[in-house]
């Protein structure tokens, strides 16, 4: 037999379980998988695999198909549909104010609110410091969508008494285990007084914390479903268990209440925005005038930004599983 087609032979079919495992996974959990394919790539591009494609380019081909299937996956906000009390926050920001140069949304509602890439983190909290200042003297009860980055990450206790008075449509999260990556979770019941809006945090953990369980639980069916035979495989399995043991470690953070919230969109008037305490509010960043919550693309400060930053990037909005 040509020794091209024995290589066939040996590797494809091993290889496409692996990666038939992965893709499946990606329905449920599209990042989990993408980092299990990662976690290959980072192990054996020095140990010759890719020298394996270069020469057998059936295999590249399976590969490829698999990233392609990640890559065609969106994704969508987690809502805590479960919890008690009135649609999320469809509120949108007023028209332009005379005096406040917070600039104008898109037609449809959509804005940005962050720190540009590469800005210089003292900079920019001045800027939004001063363009607050000058919206609440030129119209202080004028409603308004705010991203606010609180100085700390915080229990959803003490975030709710940082945003006292508000109405909070989205928590934003970082959970240990997760590659430091913040998610943005979708609130319900957050109107009002802090005790509705810490119940509303909490209700988002429940239903976070439920993803990251049920994705485990692929994960280690994953993991279960490939019988090793080769280093490949060994790999696949062994990625898929470590991400199994930080979704475990995601759930128990969320399960504990854990100080993990350290941003929010939120909406009130100017002048309620104005005065959150700031021994817990770093800064309260105005969304252009006809932004909607809805739309808002919303990038709060880390706790740990305080010079320059290196990326813009906005936080994910996981799909169920996919946290």
């Amino acid at each position: 037999m040509n020794p091209l087609r024995s290589l066939d032979a040996a590797l494809v079919p091993s290889t496409a379980r692996v990666l038939r495992g992965t893709t499946e996974a990606m329905h449920a959990a599209p990042r989990r998988a993408a980092r299990a394919l990662g976690a290959l790539d980072q192990r054996y591009a020095r140990g010759g695999v890719l020298g394996f494609v270069r020469d057998l380019p059936q295999l590249g081909f399976v590969a490829i198909g698999a990233l392609l299937v990640a890559g065609a996956l969106g994704a969508v906000r987690v809502d805590a549909t479960a919890a008690p009390g009135p649609a999320p926050n469809t509120a949108r920001a007023v028209t332009p104010i005379a005096g406040c140069a917070s600039g104008t949304a898109d037609p449809s509602g959509g804005a940005y609110v962050g720190p540009s890439d590469s800005a210089a983190v003292p900079a920019y909290v001045d800027s939004q410091r001063r363009l607050l200042a000058a919206c609440t003297a030129a119209a202080p009860g004028q409603p308004a969508l705010a991203v606010v980055s609180l100085t700390r990450a915080s229990t959803p206790d003490d975030a709710a008494a940082a945003l006292r008075g508000v109405t909070a449509d989205t928590a934003y999260v970082v959970l240990d285990g997760q590659d430091a990556t913040p998610y943005a979770l979708a609130l319900t019941g957050g109107h009002g007084d802090a005790a509705a809006v810490a119940a509303s945090i909490s209700a988002a953990y429940a239903a976070a914390q439920a993803q990251f369980e049920e994705d485990r639980r692929l994960q280690l069916s994953q993991a279960d479903s490939i019988e090793v035979t080769n280093p490949t495989e060994a790999a696949g399995k062994a990625a898929f268990v470590a991400q199994a043991d930080a979704d475990a470690l995601a759930a128990g953070r969320l399960r504990d209440q854990c100080a993990c919230v350290y941003g929010a969109l939120v909406s009130g008037p100017i002048h309620t925005l104005a005065a959150l305490p700031a021994g817990a509010v770093r800064v309260v960043a105005l969304a252009p005038a006809g932004a909607v919550a809805a739309k808002v693309v919303a990038r709060p400060l880390l706790p740990t930004e305080t010079t320059t930053l290196s990326t813009a990037a906005a936080p994910a909005v996981p799909e169920a599983g996919d946290l």
